[in-house]
C-alpha cells in the first residue's frame, strides 16, 4: 500500500572512505529523528576500476568491506525499528557481499531479508554487441571508438536505475545490496517503493532523482566540501551532519540533516551539491531525465530547504558503462625546498634527476613530470611556511621500468650535489611502482542489460526488471551558451557595475567542481540577486579560459546558466587527462578547479558585498494601493507593573512607515512585533494589547487587535479590513516557531518542530500581499517574521531604509579618508569587527578598555590593574600586521585618567604610556593628549564610524574623553562630514548628551549593527528583495 506521509531517507555514506558511524546513529536515534530508509553510496570511478581489477584477478574482496563496519553496529536497531537499507557497496562482487551480510544477520539472531541486484556487469554484452557490429562504443568524453582504444578491457559495469531496489523492497527485502547502480538510484528506488509510483510518474521520479543527487554524497550537502566553510566554524566543523531527504507522494522534496549534528543545510550548501558532477541542464538516469535549468531552493527554516523547479523527461534509451583496463604502473618521489629561489632549485633538481635517469630509462616511461606544489611567502615566520613540495611523477607500461634502481635511486642520488638545503621525503613507499587503471566511458542500450533482483529467502527467486517503456534520444552535446546577452547587449562587467577592485572571485562567489571520466565541471553562484547580472556577464567561456590560465588545455568548454540559483555552470571537456585511475596531479577528487580560491584575480564590483545594503527594495519602491501591507515593527516597549508604556519612542519611530502605507492606499496595515521574552509560550505579561491605545492616540485612528498572530481570527480581521485599517497582531514570541525554540519548565532550550515552523511562516505569509521590515534591531536574527514571509515583494521601511543607507555609505562606498573609532572592554569581543574594518578604513582609533591589551601586547606598556584581555592579546599581533599590510593607520591612546578602584567615587590620577600605570591603579579614561590624537584623525576624515566609548562614561569623573571625542564628532557632522554612531553604548552616549539629531546617523540596531560592522550577513536584510 502506498504511504500518505513523506518518506524520510537518510544518507549514511558518500564514498568508500567516509565516517562509519552514520548508519548506527541514524538507527539508534530513530525514536527522536526517524528515518524510513538508510541509503549509502560506496561507489566511484576510482573503486570501479580497482575492484573490477580485483574481481578479474580473483585477488581479494571485490566488494567494499567498510559497509560491514557501518552495518554491524546498526543491525539491532535497524531490525527493531524496521528501517530499510539500500547500498551499492557490492562494488564488483555484489552476490558475495550479500552472502556475507546474510551470515552477519544470522549471527545476530535477526530475521531480516537480504536481497541483491545484478545486471551491472556487462563486459560480455559489450563484446557481443561490438563483435556483431551493433555499436562502435564511442567514448562519450573523447569521441574515440572502443576498437581504437590501446588498452584491453578487463571489466565493465553499467549504471543501473532504482526500480530494482523498489521491487526488492516491495517483495519484502529489508536490506538491498547493489553493485553499480547510479549514485541517486537508491533514493529513487526507495521513494518509488514507498509511494508505489509507476514508471510513467516522471515528475515524481525526477524530483526523487534530484533529492538523491543532493544526499548521495553524505556530508557534502550539510557543509562538507563547501566554499562557505568558514561560516560553519561555530556550527561544528568537527561533526558535520548527515543528510535526510523527505519526499512526498507528489514528489515534493525537503532536505534536512540529522538532529544535533554540526554544519548546516542551507540554500548555499544545497546549491553547492546540486552543481557537483552535473554535465549540463539535462541530468540522465536510467529511470528518468531531470531538467535542471529552472531549479531553485527555499529556506523553510533552520536546516530545512525545499527543492523547486525540477522538470522531467523520459530517460535515454542507453545507460552509461565504465570499462576498466590495466593502465600500467605509477611511482612518485618528493623533494622539499625552503626559502628563496624555489624555481631555480626545482630546475636544478630536475636537470640532475633527468641526467641520472638517462635517455634509455626515460624512453621506457609513458609519462614523466616535475611539479611544484605551493609557494613560499615573502618574509615567512616559520620553516613550515617557507617549505614547498616538488613532486616527481612517472608512469610506465611495466612495473620493472619503475623498479627502485630505475626510478627511486636516480631521484634520491642527487642529494649531495643538490640545491642548498636539499631534503628528500624519507617515506619512499610512493616511489615503488603501483598499478594504475585506465577508464573508458561509453553507452549501452538499456535493452541489452539483464537488470535483476535476487531474493535468497525465497529459494533464490529472481525477478527481471524490464527497461523503461518510454525513452527519448538526446543530443550528444548538452545545450551551451558561450556568454550571456541578458544584461543589455555588449556590456563590460568590469565597468558596468560601478567601482571595482581586483580580488579573488571567492570574495563574492561560491563554487563547486566535480568529475565524470576525463571531463570536469565547475559551477559558480552568488548569494544575492543584485550580483547575478555581474556574474553571468563576467563568466563567459572566454573568461573561463583566461581564469584557468596554464591549466586550460585547449579543449571545448560548455556553459549554461541556472538563473533561479544565480549560477553559471561550466563543463571542461577532457580537463582531467585520462580519469581518476591514472590522474597525474594531486586532485584525485577534482576539487581543486574551484577558481574562486585561486590567485587569478578578476575585477570585482566593490559595491557588491556579501549582503548589498544599497540595493535593497524600500517601501517607496512598492505599489501599496489596495494591498494588505504586512509590516514587521519593533514595539518592544517598556511596561510598568500596571502594563502602561513608560517610553513610546519605538512606536513613534515606526509611525512614518505606518502612515506612508495608509496614505498610499493600503487596504490593510498589518503590524507584527515581539515584546519581551515569553519563551515561546503565551504570557499575558508580554501581551501587545497595551500598544493599541498608544497607537490610536498617536495616529488618531482605530486599531483592531487580534489575540493571536496567526490563525483564523487574524486572517479574518485582515481580510475584512478596508481603507487602511490598522491590525495589530498579538506577540509573535508567544509561538516557539517565531524564534525557533522555547524553554521547558527547567529552563532548557527546546527546539521547535521544523514542520510547525513551516506552518507558522505560512500563517504569517497569508496575512499580507507586500512585506515591509522596519525592525532593524532584530535583523541579525533568522526569526520567522524576519525571513519566513514568502511574499513577492519584501521591502525596507523607513527606519530600516535609513540604517541601510548610512551603513552602505560606510561599508560599501565610503568617502575617504575613512576613520573608525573603536572602543569597548575586550579585544576578543571586537576581533571580527576590527578584522573586517581593516579591509575598509584608512585609520582605526583603538580606545576604551581594549586599548590596554594593544598597548601591553605591542608596546609592553605597564598597565597596572587596567583591563587586559588574555584571549584577545593572542590576536593583536595579527591585527597589527594586517593593518601594516593594508596601509591602515592605527591610533592608540598615549595618556590616561586613572583610578584606584572601579567606582564612580574613586580617587583619580594621571599617567602616560611612557611611565605606565602603577600597580593597584587602572585606566578608566583617556587624557587630553589622546583626545588630541583622536581629534586629528577626525579632522583628516570625511567618513567617521564610531562604535564604543573612549572611557567609562557612566562615571562622571571618567567621561571627559568620551565627551570631548563626541563634541569633535558633532562638529564634523555639522561641517558636512558623514558621522555614523554604530549602535550600542555609543548610541547611549549620544542620547545622554542630547546630540542624536546633530550627527549624521545614530544606529539603534544594537547587536544587528555590530554584526553588520563585523561583515556578517544579516538574515533580515538578506531576505529583502533587491531593486
Amino acid at each position: 500500500m502506498p504511504q500518505t506521509r513523506s518518506i524520510r531517507i537518510g544518507g549514511c555514506s558518500g564514498s568508500s572512505a567516509d565516517r562509519r558511524d552514520a548508519m548506527r546513529l541514524f538507527a539508534a536515534n530513530h525514536q527522536n529523528d526517524p528515518v524510513d530508509v538508510i541509503i549509502g553510496d560506496w561507489m566511484s570511478e576510482a573503486n570501479m576500476t580497482t575492484k573490477g581489477s580485483i574481481r578479474t584477478a580473483d585477488s581479494g574482496n571485490a566488494y567494499e568491506a567498510s559497509f560491514l563496519e557501518a552495518l554491524e553496529p546498526a543491525l539491532l536497531d535497524i531490525a527493531k525499528h524496521k528501517i530499510k537499507v539500500a547500498a551499492n557497496a557490492g562494488a564488483a562482487d555484489t552476490e558475495k557481499l550479500c552472502q556475507v551480510v546474510m551470515k552477519l544477520v544470522k549471527s545476530k539472531g535477526l530475521d531480516l531479508n537480504v536481497a541483491w541486484i545484478s545486471g551491472d556487469e556487462v563486459l560480455p554484452a559489450v563484446q557481443k554487441a561490438m563483435d556483431a557490429g551493433h555499436s562502435q562504443f564511442e567514448n562519450i568524453y573523447t569521441g574515440e571508438v572502443l576498437r581504437d582504444w590501446k588498452f584491453k578491457p578487463i571489466y565493465a559495469q553499467a549504471y543501473l536505475g532504482g526500480l530494482g531496489i523498489a521491487t526488492a523492497f516491495a517483495e519484502g527485502a529489508d536490506i538491498v545490496i547493489c553493485g553499480r547502480v547510479a549514485d541517486a538510484s537508491p533514493i529513487i528506488g526507495s521513494a518509488c517503493w514507498w509511494h508505489n509510483w509507476k514508471r510513467t510518474d516522471l515528475d515524481q521520479l525526477a524530483n526523487a532523482f534530484v533529492a538523491g543527487h543532493l544526499i548521495e554524497c553524505s556530508n557534502y550537502v550539510c557543509g562538507g566540501n563547501y566554499t562557505g566553510f568558514k561560516s560553519l566554524e561555530d556550527k561544528g566543523w568537527d561533526d558535520i551532519g548527515y543528510p535526510i531527504a523527505e519526499i512526498s507522494s507528489e514528489g515534493g522534496v525537503v532536505i534536512t540533516k540529522s538532529q544535533g549534528s554540526g554544519g548546516e543545510v542551507s540554500i548555499n550548501t544545497c546549491s553547492s551539491q546540486l552543481l557537483y558532477e552535473i554535465q549540463g541542464p539535462w541530468y540522465f538516469n536510467s529511470d528518468v531525465t531531470a531538467i535542471l535549468d529552472s531549479v531553485w531552493f527555499e529556506q523553510l527554516s533552520t536546516d530545512r530547504v525545499a527543492v523547486h523547479g525540477v522538470k522531467s523527461a523520459p530517460p535515454p534509451p542507453t545507460t552509461k558503462v565504465g570499462l576498466t583496463a590495466h593502465g600500467g604502473y605509477q611511482a612518485e618521489f618528493h623533494w622539499f625546498m625552503v626559502g628563496l629561489d624555489i624555481a631555480a632549485k626545482a630546475r636544478m633538481m630536475e636537470r640532475q634527476i633527468r641526467k641520472l635517469l638517462g635517455p634509455a630509462r626515460i624512453q621506457r616511461l609513458s609519462k614523466l613530470t616535475f611539479t611544484l606544489h605551493g609557494t613560499a611567502p615573502e618574509n615567512p615566520t616559520s620553516q613550515a611556511a617557507a617549505t614547498v613540495d616538488m613532486r616527481v611523477l612517472a608512469q610506465a607500461p611495466v612495473a620493472e621500468a619503475l623498479a627502485p634502481k630505475h626510478f627511486a635511486r636516480p631521484c634520491i642520488d642527487p642529494i649531495m650535489q643538490g640545491y642548498p638545503g636539499a631534503t628528500p621525503h624519507l617515506d619512499l613507499r610512493m616511489a615503488f611502482p603501483r598499478p594504475i587503471h585506465e577508464y573508458y566511458v561509453t553507452l549501452l542500450p538499456q535493452a541489452d542489460i539483464r537488470h535483476r533482483v535476487h531474493l535468497p529467502w525465497r529459494g533464490g527467486e529472481v525477478l527481471d526488471i524490464p527497461p523503461p517503456p518510454q525513452t527519448r534520444v538526446w543530443d550528444k552535446i548538452q545545450p551551451s551558451q558561450p556568454t550571456t546577452t541578458a544584461i543589455g547587449g555588449a556590456v563590460d562587467p568590469a565597468t558596468a557595475f560601478g567601482k571595482t577592485v581586483r580580488g579573488p572571485l571567492g570574495w563574492l562567489v561560491h563554487a563547486r567542481s566535480g568529475d565524470k571520466g576525463s571531463d570536469c565541471n565547475v559551477g559558480f553562484w552568488v548569494r544575492h540577486q543584485d550580483e547575478w547580472d555581474w556574474l553571468r556577464g563576467l563568466l563567459s567561456v572566454a573568461k573561463m579560459e583566461k581564469l584557468l590560465a596554464d591549466e586550460f588545455k585547449g579543449k571545448p568548454i560548455g556553459r549554461f546558466e541556472l538563473p533561479n540559483m544565480r549560477a553559471v555552470h561550466f563543463l571542461l571537456h577532457e580537463h582531467l587527462d585520462r580519469g581518476v585511475g591514472c590522474l597525474e596531479n594531486g586532485s584525485f577528487l577534482k576539487n581543486f578547479v574551484t577558481v574562486p580560491d585561486d590567485p587569478r584575480y578578476p575585477d570585482i564590483p566593490s559595491t557588491n558585498s556579501t549582503m548589498s545594503l544599497s540595493n535593497k527594495l524600500s517601501i517607496t519602491d512598492v505599489d501599496l494601493k489596495d494591498k494588505r501591507v504586512l509590516i514587521r515593527v519593533d514595539f518592544n516597549v517598556p511596561l510598568d507593573s500596571e502594563k502602561k508604556i513608560t517610553n513610546n519612542q519605538r512606536i513613534v519611530g515606526a509611525l512614518p512607515t505606518i502612515k506612508y502605507a495608509i496614505d498610499n492606499g493600503a487596504k490593510a496595515v498589518v503590524l507584527m512585533s515581539h515584546l519581551g521574552r515569553p519563551d515561546g509560550k503565551r504570557n499575558e505579561k508580554y501581551s501587545l494589547k497595551p500598544v493599541v491605545g498608544e497607537l490610536e492616540k498617536l495616529l488618531g485612528k482605530s486599531v483592531v487587535f487580534t489575540s493571536d498572530c496567526v490563525g483564523p481570527e487574524a486572517e479574518e480581521a485582515v481580510n475584512k479590513a478596508t481603507g487602511g485599517q490598522i491590525v495589530l497582531l498579538e506577540n509573535l514570541r508567544f509561538h516557539a516557531e517565531e524564534e525557533g525554540s522555547s524553554k521547558d519548565a527547567d529552563g532548557k532550550k527546546v527546539k521547535a518542530d521544523p514542520a510547525a515552523v513551516e506552518e507558522f511562516r505560512k500563517g504569517l505569509t497569508k496575512l499580507g500581499d507586500v512585506y515591509i521590515n522596519d525592525a532593524f534591531g532584530t535583523a541579525h536574527r533568522a526569526h520567522s517574521s524576519m525571513v519566513g514571509c514568502q511574499l513577492p515583494q519584501k521591502a525596507a521601511g523607513f527606519l530600516m531604509k535609513k540604517e541601510l543607507e548610512y551603513f552602505a555609505k560606510a561599508l560599501e562606498n565610503p568617502q575617504r579618508p575613512f576613520v573608525a573609532i573603536l572602543g569597548g572592554a575586550k579585544v576578543s569581543d571586537k576581533i571580527q569587527l576590527i578584522d573586517n574594518l581593516l579591509d575598509k578604513v584608512n585609520t582605526i582609533v583603538v580606545c576604551g578598555g581594549m586599548a590596554f591589551t594593544f598597548k601591553k601586547t605591542i608596546e609592553n606598556m605597564k598597565i597596572g590593574n587596567s583591563l587586559f584581555d588574555e584571549a584577545g592579546a593572542k590576536t593583536v599581533p595579527a591585527l597589527v600586521e594586517k593593518a601594516k599590510k593594508n596601509n591602515v593607520k592605527l591610533v592608540l591612546p598615549t595618556d590616561f585618567i586613572t583610578a584606584d578602584k572601579f567606582d564612580k567615587d574613586a580617587n583619580t590620577g594621571y599617567a602616560t604610556d611612557a611611565e605606565g600605570i602603577p600597580d593597584g591603579w587602572m585606566g578608566l579614561d583617556c587624557g587630553e593628549q589622546s583626545v588630541k590624537l583622536y581629534s586629528e584623525a577626525i579632522d583628516e576624515a570625511k567618513t567617521i564610524l564610531w562604535n564604543g566609548p573612549a572611557g567609562v562614561f557612566e562615571f562622571e569623573k571618567f567621561a571627559s574623553g568620551t565627551k570631548a571625542t563626541l563634541d569633535k564628532a558633532v562638529a564634523a557632522a555639522q561641517s558636512g562630514k558623514i558621522v555614523i554612531i554604530g549602535g550600542g553604548d555609543t548610541a547611549t552616549v549620544a542620547a545622554k548628551y542630547g546630540v542624536e539629531d546633530k550627527l549624521s546617523h545614530v544606529s539603534t540596531g544594537g547587536g544587528a549593527s555590530l554584526e553588520l560592522l563585523e561583515g556578517k550577513a544579516l538574515p533580515g536584510v538578506v531576505a529583502l528583495s533587491s531593486k
